[in-house]
């Protein structure tokens, strides 16, 4: 047994380095665009001192309907 060697395989192949990439652009995206409806949403109608109630809000909403409507629940969509 001391004398199997597994060589090992590189861990940022080809395919992994495309998964990330994508899920880095998604998720800056999906910030992008968070950030605009919040600037938007204050800009016309809530004062300055709101914005984190609004992120949090925002925030809260994503991680609740997430649990709710990801890829392996069906309960509401």
């Amino acid at each position: 047994m001391k004398d199997l060697i597994v060589s090992p395989l590189p861990l940022l192949t080809r395919g992994i380095k495309a998964l990330l990439l994508s899920q880095f652009f998604s998720v800056f995206a999906d910030n992008a665009l968070l950030f605009f409806i919040l600037a938007q949403l204050k800009a016309a109608l809530y004062p300055d001192w709101s914005q984190p109630i609004l992120q949090v809000v925002f925030v809260f909403n994503l991680y609740y309907i997430s649990a709710f409507c990801g890829t392996n629940s069906r309960l509401f969509c």
